[in-house]
């Protein structure tokens, strides 16, 4: 809302940037979907997708309302015939009316008509849901447009219950056919018996009076579970199927659901300290188990979490980071946008605005495989320096959020940012000895010593001798942290040793290598550490070894593409150091390819970065075309 300017709204329509997502409702006990809710999306041409929170308000106050409903219902009623072939015959669709359609009882009906006869459809096909916290003025001319729908065949649902004051009084004043109980009561139910008594109340109440129940924000099998044996009919939320727009509408994740609801074994609630213990022993950069894995435990272990409740609240972040750590370094961006952003909104809910900007800064350093992610990644790192600089962030997370913008920069290529970052945040946070602080430090000097190497020519001014010595500091301080990565700063010495020249200490640095690490960026290091002093050394077969386990490792890795790009550089000259000449010339091709396309992505990156940037000054009135335009 702050970037938003309100005449984009009527433009909006005008360029078809409204968009529909479809979430179903499910029959738990058969899994078929009754009816699927309509919810508005706007595609903004520099902000991407926006959730309608971001712009609902602004919408209807500017008298947008019922051109808003007059899309929804024109859109859903067009796209009901195929959502029934991926649904049933018998479904219908449900739409939102606002409080201002509500005030005019014969615009709504008359709206409906219309639209309905329009598509010749039966008013069967369509529900309305209506926010149950009317005021008392809207009271009477609500309940004359809901009669009058109701007069048509059309049913009426009231969405958000429990979350007004007015709850008791809708009871028994308005027309309605069913109510939806609202998520928060579904957050809390596993941990709140007084929760559990409101929900099996109003699940009572409703099958006295004979009208239908939707209890939504259902996000796990143990909620499924519990609402089931409470005699629950319909559900709605994730675990059944997230808001999709047309063309990625599926059946699967209801069915799947339902038929797990009944088969997967209650969650075991174990306590805190025990599930505090269980999250600290996965490391989401471990070779020793696969990227499947690592996930489907850290998922249980979410699962655990939310059966704890709000007491498990800090967990359920940690546990949010970590998948979308293992998400970026297993090469999926789908998982790295899905938990980045979950993590981010669990996050904000409970301000902890360290987790939203450290994940934040996590999902801008995904490539990401489609054209439109660019704006994906420009959005989360504009979010993510936002909240370091103007949010309260504990002494513990400040360094890891540095981190993890500093990681986003050196991914979009931009590494003179990305080593005023870390340096900045290393010199702030000389004294700390945490994970965060050795992560930076391991980075920092990483990139010092690329910069050595020749490999980042031009990213900044300072003399040879004074980078040799800050990395000799940063060294010193990596070895004092015991959170930092096993050989990491070993393996660093020993490139540092032999761009100095000094093959025999850098020969003796990699000796204190174990080599023994399950952290892939300590193999990483170690590998390439290792690669490079075999090649000062002129053995050629070790080299090639070294550079093929390297590109093995890094294969599929998101997060360290700038290391993957440099690394097929290497063994395409190992491939040539051993006489492999075709091969070496075709890997070496390829990694020319790769970085043409690379830049590409980057100029891409760079006007969204500048579309961004302009469309905020217009938004603030910074620019004098606004007047005009």
């Amino acid at each position: 809302m702050d970037v938003i300017n309100p005449k984009e709204l009527q433009r909006a329509f005008v360029r078809n940037e409204l968009v529909l997502a479809y979430q179903p409702i499910v029959h738990l006990e058969t899994g078929d979907v009754s009816s699927v809710e309509a919810l508005v999306r706007w595609r903004h041409t520099a902000l991407g997708l926006l959730e309608p929170g971001s712009f609902l308000s602004l919408l209807h106050d500017a008298g947008l309302s019922h051109e808003l409903t007059k899309y929804g219902l024109t859109q859903a009623l067009q796209d009901l015939p195929q959502l029934r072939n991926v649904f049933g015959s018998h479904v219908a669709v449900a739409l939102n009316l606002s409080r201002s359609q509500l005030r005019e009882p014969a615009l709504a009906t008359e709206l409906v008509c219309e639209q309905l006869d329009r598509f010749r459809e039966p008013a069967t096909s369509l529900r309305v849901e209506v926010v149950e916290d009317l005021s008392v003025d809207d009271f009477d001319s609500a309940s004359d447009s809901l009669g009058e729908l109701r007069d048509l065949g059309v049913q009426v649902i009231l969405d958000d219950f429990g979350t007004g004051a007015s709850s008791l009084s809708m009871l028994t004043d308005l027309n309605y056919d069913a109510l939806k109980i609202d998520q928060s009561f579904t957050t809390r139910m596993l941990s709140s018996p007084t929760t559990q008594s409101v929900i099996a109340s109003v699940l009572a109440f409703a099958k006295a009076t004979a009208i239908d129940v939707v209890v939504e924000g259902v996000e796990t099998e143990e909620q499924l579970r519990e609402l089931k044996s409470m005699g629950c009919e319909f559900v709605q939320g994730y675990l059944l199927g997230r808001p999709a727009e047309l063309r990625d509408v599926t059946m699967a994740d209801a069915k799947r659901a339902t038929r797990s609801g009944e088969t997967q074994p209650v969650v075991e609630i174990r306590p805190i300290d025990e599930l505090t213990a269980a999250i600290a022993l996965l490391n989401p950069r471990s070779t020793v188990t696969s990227f499947g894995e690592t996930v489907d435990q850290l998922e249980s272990l979410d699962r655990q979490a939310v059966a704890l409740g709000e007491i498990a609240a800090t967990q359920r972040l940690e546990i949010g980071r970590n998948l979308t750590l293992a998400a970026i370094y297993g090469g999926s961006s789908e998982l790295v946008t899905k938990w980045a952003l979950h993590t981010s909104r669990l996050a904000e809910e409970i301000d902890e605005w360290g987790y939203s900007a450290e994940v934040l800064g996590i999902l801008a350093s995904c490539p990401g495989h489609t054209s439109d992610y660019a704006g994906v990644r420009i959005d989360a790192l504009v979010g993510s320096m936002r909240l370091r600089i103007s949010k309260p962030i504990g002494s513990n997370q400040s360094s890891r959020v540095d981190n993890s913008i500093g990681a986003a920069f050196a991914n979009l290529g931009l590494f003179s940012q990305a080593l005023a970052w870390w340096s900045d945040s290393a010199e702030r946070n000389r004294l700390r000895r945490g994970p965060g602080d050795a992560m930076v430090c391991l980075n920092l000097a990483d990139l010092q010593v690329q910069v050595l190497e020749g490999e980042r020519p031009g990213i900044d001014d300072m003399p040879r001798a004074a980078r040799v010595a800050k990395v000799y500091s940063v060294l010193s301080r990596l070895e004092d942290n015991p959170s930092a990565a096993i050989d990491g700063a070993a393996s660093i010495q020993a490139r540092l040793e032999l761009s100095l020249g000094n093959t025999d200490e850098a020969t003796k640095a990699l000796a204190r290598c174990s080599g023994t690490s399950s952290d892939i960026l300590s193999q990483v290091l170690v590998l390439r550490a290792r690669a490079l002093v075999a090649r000062d050394l002129q053995r050629t077969e070790d080299f090639l070894t070294h550079t093929t386990k390297l590109i093995e490792i890094l294969e599929g890795n998101l997060l360290l593409s700038h290391y993957a790009r440099r690394a097929q550089r290497l063994h395409a000259a190992a491939l040539l150091a051993v006489g492999r000449t075709d091969e070496g010339v075709a890997v070496l091709h390829a990694a020319y390819q790769e970085q043409m396309t690379t830049d590409t992505s980057k100029i891409g990156l760079l006007f969204e970065w500048i579309r961004l940037h302009l469309d905020v000054e217009v938004r603030f009135g910074n620019s004098p075309h606004e007047e005009t335009s």
